[in-house]
Parts: C-alpha cells; sequence; structure tokens
C-alpha cells in the first residue's frame, strides 16, 4: 500500500508501505482453581478481524482436563465469539497446564496458555429426595475418580436419624475400586417415619491403609430427605379455575393438611408453585396465591389461600400448589386452569368486488411485556376462507411503540355476497382476536330502453297478427318439412 502528504507549501510526500501481519501473541489466562472431583469455568473472546465471515474452530491440547466448547463457531466480519473454557482436576500437588487453540485458515491463530490447580474436596452438591411416611424412595448418587489412576473407597452414611432412614443398596460399600476417569454410581434409599427435615451426609473415604503416610481424601455428599403427604383414599380432587383470557378470577379456597400430628406452637407455612417449564415465564405473570392463615391451632382445621387467575391468552394447562412446614413436610396439590376464548377485540368489515382487493390496517401494543421487545405472530384460524390473508405474520413488538398489520380481502368466486373468518394475533403472553367480515358490492343489471318510441304506430297487419291468439297464428312445424325435403331428394 501507500500513503501521500499534500501540503501547498512544502509539496507532496509518497510513502511505500510494506506490511506483515504476524501471528498473535500467545494469551496467558489466570490460573484457575477448585475442588478435586468438581469443575469451574471461565470463557475465551476471540475477535474476526476480517471483512468476511469466518468459522474459528477450537481445541485443547488436554480435553479431558481442560474442556473447550463449542468446537465451532461462525462469526461475521469484526464481531466477536465466545468460548467457553471448563477446568476438571485431576491432581492435588500439581499444577496442570494446556493449550487451548482457536483458529481459521484465514482469520489465523489465537492459543491460550491455560493452567489450573485441585483443592481437596470439602461438601459437594447436595441430593434431596422425596418420600411420603414408611414408603421408600431412591435416587442415586455419582461419583467421578478425577485422577489418572485406580483408587480405593470406603462407603458410610453420616446422619443422626435413626437406623434406616437413609441406606446405601449396595451389597459392598468397603474396599470399593474405581478406575482412573471412570464413574461410581451409589443408589441410596430413603424411607421417612415422621413428618420433618431428614439429613444426612454420604462420606467417600479413599482406603489408605496400604499406605498410611499418604494424604487422607475424601468426599462428601449432603443429602436431604424430603416428606411429602399423600392422600390415603383416592387421589385428591383438584382446584378448577376457568375464565375468560384478560378476565381476572380471583377465588378462595382451603387445603387440609393431612398427616400433620402435633403441632408446633408459632411454626410457619409456606407455599409454592411449580409451574411446566415450558409455560413458566406466561403462567408467572398470570396466576398467583395469597395466603390467609400463616398459622395453624389445630390439624384439623385447613389453610386458606387466595387464588388470582389473571390470564392473558387462551390455554389449559395444570400447575402443583406445594405448601411446606418450616420442621419438614409437604403437601402437593393440583391447579387445573383454563383461559378460554376472550371477548372479541373488534369487527373488521371489508369490501371489494370480485378480482380486487380490500386492505385495512390495524395497530395493537402488548401491555404486560415487561421487555425491551418481544416476538408476535399473526394468523388467520383454519376455518377462515382464504380469500383473507395478514402481513405480516410474525415480528417483533418494541416497547410502548405499536405495531401495524394489514389485513386484507380478495373475493374470487361469485354468488357469495358475504363471508367471515377470524384474526388472531399472539405474544408469548397476550392475545387479540377479531372477526372479520368481507363483502362484495350489491350487482345492480343495467337498464335498457325500447327503440320504439310509445307513440310509434305499429302496422295494421302487425297488431291483427299480434292480436290472434297462440293456436290461431299460422304455425309451422320446420323439423316435419326438413326431413320431408331429405327423403325427397334420396329419391331423385
Amino acid at each position: 500500500g501507500s500513503v501521500t502528504f499534500i501540503n501547498d507549501i512544502a509539496g507532496e510526500y509518497w510513502y511505500k508501505l510494506h506490511l506483515m501481519a504476524t501471528p498473535a501473541a500467545h494469551l496467558v489466562l489466570p490460573e484457575m482453581q477448585c475442588e478435586i472431583g468438581s469443575r469451574c469455568s471461565t470463557s475465551v473472546s476471540v475477535s474476526n478481524p476480517l471483512e468476511e465471515e469466518v468459522i474459528l474452530v477450537a481445541s485443547s491440547s488436554h480435553p479431558r482436563i481442560f474442556m473447550i466448547s463449542p468446537k465451532e463457531a461462525v462469526v461475521r466480519p469484526f464481531e466477536e465469539a465466545e468460548f467457553f473454557l471448563e477446568y476438571i482436576p485431576s491432581s492435588l500437588h500439581e499444577v496442570e497446564t494446556g493449550e487451548i487453540v482457536i483458529e481459521d485458515r484465514k482469520a489465523g491463530k489465537w492459543v491460550h496458555k491455560v493452567s489450573g490447580h485441585g483443592l481437596p474436596p470439602t461438601l459437594m452438591e447436595e441430593t434431596v429426595i422425596v418420600a411420603s411416611i414408611r414408603m421408600p424412595q431412591s435416587t442415586s448418587v455419582l461419583f467421578h475418580n478425577p485422577f489418572p489412576h485406580p483408587i480405593t473407597l470406603n462407603l458410610t452414611i453420616d446422619t443422626e436419624e435413626q437406623e434406616g432412614v437413609f441406606k446405601f443398596m449396595l451389597k459392598k460399600t468397603r474396599h470399593l475400586q474405581v478406575t482412573a476417569y471412570s464413574s461410581l454410581q451409589m443408589p441410596i434409599s430413603f424411607t421417612p417415619e415422621r413428618m420433618a427435615v431428614h439429613q444426612g451426609t454420604i462420606v467417600l473415604e479413599v482406603d489408605n491403609s496400604e499406605d498410611p503416610e499418604s494424604t487422607p481424601l475424601a468426599w462428601r455428599y449432603p443429602i436431604q430427605g424430603v416428606v411429602e403427604a399423600t392422600s390415603s383414599g383416592p387421589k385428591a380432587p383438584a382446584f378448577h379455575f376457568t375464565t375468560k383470557a384478560r378476565t381476572p378470577l380471583t377465588k378462595q379456597i382451603e387445603v387440609q393438611l393431612t398427616g400433620l400430628g402435633e403441632l408446633s406452637k408459632g411454626e410457619a407455612y409456606t407455599h409454592d408453585l411449580i409451574f411446566p417449564a415450558a409455560e413458566k415465564s406466561m403462567l408467572k405473570k398470570a396466576l398467583r396465591i395469597e395466603a390467609l392463615d400463616k398459622f395453624l391451632t389445630s390439624s384439623e382445621v385447613p389453610l386458606r389461600f387466595t387464588v388470582i387467575f389473571e390470564p392473558l391468552k387462551v390455554f389449559t394447562t395444570k400447575v402443583d400448589f406445594v405448601v411446606s412446614k418450616a420442621s419438614g413436610g409437604r403437601w402437593r396439590f393440583e391447579l387445573q386452569l383454563e383461559a378460554t376464548e376472550p371477548d372479541l377485540d373488534g369487527v373488521i368489515s371489508l369490501e371489494a368486488i370480485i378480482g380486487r382487493t380490500a386492505s385495512k390496517v390495524i395497530e395493537f401494543a402488548n401491555p404486560s411485556s415487561g421487555s425491551k421487545s418481544t416476538l408476535f405472530t399473526a394468523f388467520m384460524t383454519p376455518e377462515t376462507p382464504i380469500e383473507f390473508t395478514v402481513s405480516p405474520e410474525s415480528g417483533t413488538m418494541v416497547e410502548d411503540s405499536p405495531v401495524s398489520v394489514e389485513v386484507s380481502f380478495t373475493p374470487y368466486e361469485y354468488g357469495k355476497s358475504k363471508t367471515s373468518g377470524r384474526l388472531v394475533i399472539q405474544t408469548d403472553d397476550m392475545q387479540w382476536m377479531y372477526t372479520i367480515k368481507g363483502s362484495s358490492p350489491k350487482y345492480i343489471p343495467p337498464q335498457g330502453a325500447s327503440s320504439i318510441r310509445e307513440q310509434q304506430e305499429l302496422p295494421e297487419e302487425v297488431k291483427q297478427f299480434m292480436a290472434q291468439a297462440p293456436g290461431k297464428r299460422d304455425q309451422k312445424n320446420y323439423v316435419r318439412m326438413n326431413l320431408k325435403a331429405d327423403l325427397h331428394h334420396k329419391e331423385k
């Protein structure tokens, strides 16, 4: 390349440039530390310096210890890609090192020097088991051997609960050998005898009997047993709530807590809602429950709650309503929710002649978005005739800005004076509904005028002919005449 400097007095200076891009310097990341048997993570960002799209490929020199994801990333010109680095320590006494390489054939190569150090294990992630009184439930706790060599483990359960509440479902719990980088499943059962919180800890201790001078090493996995009441007879009836979308419903319910036993004075009760994952965002806005009682004076007295159901769109679903006692124990009830079609937001009337299109624009805004933007879809219901269309069929609704959609009607057939359909516009949380009516103008046939003036006199012979009865007029059978003529021609 070249560069030129020009001045009216000094003149012109021209420089020729020889440019060469060298590989990026190696970047050293901060040392990562986490407990042996667990994992920690950080992120790495790389920018695309080119004017074209590139595919960055990431790799690790020690993928078992330093894991990088994603393996590939498509990056637009001058934009940035983010990769996630996960460190899984496999040593307590040595610093582990490696390289993360992110490269593209055109954009170049980026090398990151990584290092990590394992720490002695403390408490691992807690495991929760839910069971009913005297009804065993089981779960499994998974242990991964992080070392590149086999280890021998002894398993115990540290708990103050009575014997049998927590119990291993293994025939052997001592001198269990786990090979390098492999896993050990530890099934455990929980059988509660009372409505209370049950606590325990699974202890995995490395067997150092053959090497008494080695450093003691143990992993501790907390376990919590939660007691959930069940009805003794048929399944407890569910609570039903039905209302039109955008029509609030407030209702009081009473729940009976079975199996309470003796009550502790002043013990509080809390409640929670468990939503289906796919509908959680919508239901958190549509349903809330307020407690009318925080304490109970008798196990025979129900707890009272106020349910406020405010759906904004049509749906049917089920929600779990969970009541918990501070000292342990919880009760689960089913709420069945149904939001039916709302009142119409309006009627849109369109008129067009056959083969022509009539259109109308409507505006709407989402009052419940709570975010800067949200996606919407617009469509005609299946029973709507094809003469009706809507545009656009999807888009983005920006906060505090109304969105416009155009509804069109194009009649194709004669004989249909009127037709109707249904337009639906919806977001994740909201829904609008319109009736669309289409019609064609009434056809008025042209009125012709007679070419004979009223004052004009007809000839006398025409008047006499028209005055005769149809039966007395000279009528000819042209078919018979043609047949006779044809026969006469053939005889000749």
